[in-house]
């Protein structure tokens, strides 16, 4: 074997090498929507996957886990089940519908299908929204 059929064969090994990982990565990547990582109990499917990304924003992945991996989703589910009154519960859902309709009518979509830009701005805009008017 020579020197040119050498590099071309470690070319050939190398470029598999790191084209299977970076496939991989790529099609995980490429999801229809956010999934979610428990069932439901009072949420429907989609209010449960935009409480886990505004949760996800309010507590964000870093060093250490964010709030999708530490189940901040699940446990609000369960408490709005378990604890709240009728009354507040159909308050909650009628805040996360006003919320759910703000995206569709700033950005012309579900928020969970926002860009990351836009999902913090509106979220940022309703909270400043809340704290100018004392709740």
């Amino acid at each position: 074997m020579n020197r040119r059929e050498a590099i071309e064969r470690a070319s050939i090994v190398l470029g598999y090498a790191l084209t299977g990982p970076a496939l991989i990565g790529v099609l995980q990547g490429c999801k229809a929507s956010p999934e979610l990582r428990y069932t439901p109990v009072f949420f429907s499917e989609d209010q449960a996957m935009l409480i886990s990304e505004l949760a996800e924003i309010i507590i964000p992945k870093t060093t250490t886990p964010g709030a999708k991996d530490v189940g901040v989703t699940k446990f609000i589910d369960q408490m709005l089940k378990d604890i709240y009154s009728k009354e507040l519960q159909d308050s909650f859902l009628k805040g996360l519908s006003e919320f759910e309709a703000d995206a569709q009518k700033e950005y012309g979509k579900r928020f969970v299908d926002c860009t990351t830009e836009n999902r913090t701005a509106l979220v940022k805009k309703h909270h400043d929204e809340a704290f100018s008017t004392g709740f």
